[in-house]
């Protein structure tokens, strides 16, 4: 049996039902004044604590305090009846009240986390509740998660519909139809009712329409998650958009969830959006590698759905990985064993664009590594005009690299080996890199309270950095300089064989 609310409470005293509601003994019928011509008045007070009995359910910690407030309702509400109150209305709430009480009688064993056996007297409440629907949108609350709990999902789905009709601007329905999204046998009916309310309603009645676009834009996340589950990644993407565009029509209007949240949920369903256009192009490489424009078309729908992303919320974590994936599909294309040079320069124009975007130092040092890399194949393939343009655009966005990130002992060092291994000039301002990288990455290593992981990056880039130094003083004909220096790493790190290479070198100079 599915539950909504949440059943982690103390244990409620056991009281035995047999049909009926158990009442608290100090209760009586001479608590009842006579009303009068007055019974609306106290038929409301007779609602408001129906509603407070149903809020107070909801809430394990408050199951103790329920039987007072039915009491109390259920009294009010006979006596606005006497009074003359409609009875369809008297008769929906004291119908309401009983199943409140009684559901939590039926619940009370799953609370205490026993078997809560058959569902007898949950389909007894919902057979009750559905006699009396239509007349009050706590009842038909009741109802939808009664009906939901016993997996009558589409009994449940429709009662909800007819209540958003009654009720649109009713928090609580929308809380409903959002705790149910994902078990919604055809979610997409309810987006289509609240759209239509949405565009024929008058553009005064905001708050209907912030609760509805909220709604909508969750219910297409639900559906988004659906289809990617389903491999359908291109519908996915789309359900996700249409979230994110549901949400960002809400911002300026009144609504449930708080700025933060609104933008938290808008950027998940970009990044999901991302996602699923990234699955589709891979889908479409991984059937066939060699066809190119739906795949390439879905990376760039992809691209520009983690830049919405990014720009709703710069420092969300799964958006910075989800980038660092695309620019690893926009090279691997689904099979990481047949990369291309043609891929990787892919991969370049793409981290290019993000850098250019959105000024990240970690994708300015992907852009830069792509270059070299790239350059180093065009070199290779006998065209050293582009070779020297890529190596120049490395050496370019590496500075803009550090500047971001001056003391990173990784970019530094890549920033100086620009100069020396691959443009071959301003060695003096290489040489200050490396002596910068070897600072920095020192530093961190010195800290004892540093993460392993973090300590073997520095290690190895400030040992780059001295290795570097070496090689550049051996190139000036200073030996011994180089000797020294190397010497050092391989004290730090006597497994590098490149730093025993070197050394084979130096003594050879010597």
């Amino acid at each position: 049996m599915r539950s909504f609310s949440s059943i982690l409470a103390p244990a409620l005293l056991p009281i035995a039902l047999a049909g009926a509601l158990v009442l608290p003994q100090a209760a009586s019928a001479q608590a009842i004044a006579p009303i009068g011509p007055n019974a609306w008045e106290v038929l409301d007070q007779g609602l408001t604590g129906l509603d407070q009995a149903y809020l107070q359910q909801l809430d394990p910690g408050l199951w103790l305090d329920v039987r007072g407030t039915v009491w109390e309702a259920l009294s009010a509400v006979r006596a606005a009846r006497d009074a003359g109150a409609p009875d369809d209305i008297c008769l929906a709430a004291q119908r309401t009240l009983v199943a409140i009480n009684e559901r939590q009688e039926i619940l009370a064993p799953q609370m205490q986390g026993d078997d809560p056996g058959e569902n007898g007297g949950l389909e007894r409440i919902a057979d009750d509740l559905l006699y009396v629907e239509g007349r009050l949108a706590t009842t038909s609350l009741l109802l939808i998660e009664v009906l939901f709990e016993l997996e009558r999902d589409r009994e449940g789905a429709d009662v909800l519909s007819r209540a958003l009709v009654q009720w649109p601007g009713d928090s609580r329905l929308h809380e409903s139809a959002r705790a149910w999204r994902f078990v919604l046998p055809a979610p997409e009916e309810l987006v289509n009712q609240l759209n239509r309310r949405v565009q024929s309603l008058d553009s005064a009645d905001t708050q209907v329409s912030g609760y509805a676009l909220e709604t909508i834009g969750m219910l297409h996340g639900a559906m988004g998650i659906k289809a990617y589950e389903a491999q359908d990644y291109a519908i996915a993407g789309l359900h996700f958009d249409a979230s994110n565009q549901a949400l960002h029509r809400s911002v300026s209007m009144p609504r449930m969830l708080a700025d933060e949240e609104v933008l938290f949920q808008r950027a998940d369903a970009s990044v999901n959006a991302a996602m699923s256009f990234l699955g589709n192009a891979q889908k479409v490489w991984f059937d066939d590698r060699t066809e190119r424009k739906l795949a390439v078309d879905s990376m760039y729908a992809a691209e520009e759905s983690i830049s919405n992303a990014m720009k709703l919320r710069p420092d969300h974590e799964p958006t910075l990985n989800a980038v660092l994936v695309i620019g690893e599909a926009w090279k691997d294309k689904a099979d990481v064993n047949m990369v291309t040079n043609a891929d990787l320069a892919d991969s370049r124009e793409y981290f290019r664009r993000m850098a250019e975007r959105f000024d990240v130092a970690t994708w300015w040092n992907n852009y830069a590594f792509w270059c070299r890399e790239t350059g180093t194949a065009a070199q290779r393939a006998g065209d050293p005009e582009r070779a020297l343009a890529l190596f120049e655009n490395s050496h370019t966005a590496y500075e803009r690299t550090i500047e971001l990130e001056p003391d990173n002992s990784r970019y530094l060092n890549d920033t100086g080996l620009m100069l020396l291994d691959y443009l071959n000039r301003d060695l003096e301002r290489a040489e200050e890199l490396f002596h910068r990288s070897w600072k920095a990455g020192k530093a961190v290593c010195d800290n004892p309270f540093v993460e392993q992981a973090v300590f073997d990056e520095n290690l190895s880039a400030y040992g780059d950095a001295i290795l570097n130094l070496a090689k550049l003083a051996l190139g000036r004909g200073e030996v011994e300089r180089a000797k020294e220096l190397n010497d050092e790493l391989l004290g730090l790190s006597p497994e590098r064989m490149d730093a025993k290479m070197l050394a084979r070198q130096i003594d050879a100079a010597m």
